[in-house]
């Protein structure tokens, strides 16, 4: 009967130590199956397009000052949506000699340069002494935690929400050589950026 007891004793802590031993396997093995599913989820839940009101043609759109430098992506804008959009408001980068932001500018394309080639437009900007009001704005906002990336571009109007696109990457790490990402909704399905998608919805290309 002693021995019965010992016997016991020894598989139960030969059970134990197995169960040790396994344990790395078993985090590394569960934690990839759980970041893949949060990313799923988030992607499913929260990823991709979302309109949260009518949007209205207008043949204008602002680049907000606190997440674009215009000259760029108001010449990518234009190009790629003119005639329907016709100007961009937004930030050239630049500074006054105190430190401050230059503030907004209007974007168009040079009339006389139209009859060109795309590849030839000229792009002119005037300077704004204000923002104009009642236009749409695009901004976008980044936010970095624990293994993931969230990057969502809005589009609002006077403040008020009306369509974002969302995307998400989610890291996994093994070890310092070995890591995993998945990524989501980084276009469209068309291949288009989701800047250009949504500035299209403003100018109903």
């Amino acid at each position: 009967m002693l021995w019965i007891v010992i016997r016991k004793k020894s598989a139960s802590v030969g059970v134990l130590a197995a169960l040790i031993l396994m344990s790395p396997v078993t985090y590394v093995v569960g934690s990839y199956y759980l970041a893949q599913a949060r990313h799923k989820k988030d992607c499913t839940e929260n990823g991709g397009l979302r309109m949260f009101a009518r949007i209205e043609k207008s043949d204008r759109i602002r680049l907000d000052i606190n997440s674009y430098i215009a000259n760029s992506d108001a010449e990518y804008l234009l190009k790629g949506l003119h005639p329907s959009l016709m100007k961009v408001e937004g930030w050239d980068g630049r500074y006054t000699g105190n430190g401050n932001r230059t503030g907004y500018f209007t974007y168009f394309i040079n009339p006389d340069t139209i009859p060109l080639s795309k590849a030839l437009w000229e792009i002119e900007k005037t300077p704004l002494s204000a923002p104009s009001q009642g236009i749409y704005m695009l901004s976008e906002i980044h936010e970095i935690g624990r293994g993931i990336e969230k990057v969502a571009i809005l589009l609002s109007l006077d403040g008020r929400p009306i369509a974002s696109a969302t995307m998400f990457t989610h890291y996994w790490w093994a070890n310092s050589f070995s890591n995993v990402a998945w990524r989501c909704y980084y276009s469209t399905e068309e291949g288009e950026s989701w800047m250009m998608s949504l500035a299209r919805l403003v100018s109903k290309q």
